[in-house]
């Protein structure tokens, strides 16, 4: 598991181990997280996505983005955000 960081703006990378596969997005106390297998003996790669808030639009090029999933925020007022692997 890893925690989503604060972000400003849609782009953010995140240091995997070289050949984890990224599975799906969820919330766990109120922390955005992504879910990934992977082997922690391998070195760190960068990785970029695109995270979106249901409505917003991208400049980003569709057939290079792959779908990880859909969260939602807590709170009075709930957030929904989608979360793409930049793949190109």
């Amino acid at each position: 598991r890893y925690a989503l960081p604060d972000i400003e703006g849609d782009i953010f990378t995140l240091d995997l181990p070289q050949g984890a596969v990224v599975l799906s997005t969820g919330v766990i106390h109120r922390q955005p997280v992504l879910w990934a297998t992977a082997d922690p003996a391998q070195p760190l790669q960068p990785r970029t996505f695109l995270q979106l808030r249901t409505g917003r639009h991208t400049d980003h090029d569709e057939s290079a983005l792959r779908f990880i999933g859909t969260y939602v925020t807590g709170g009075d007022l709930p957030w929904v955000f989608h979360v793409f692997e930049v793949t190109k």
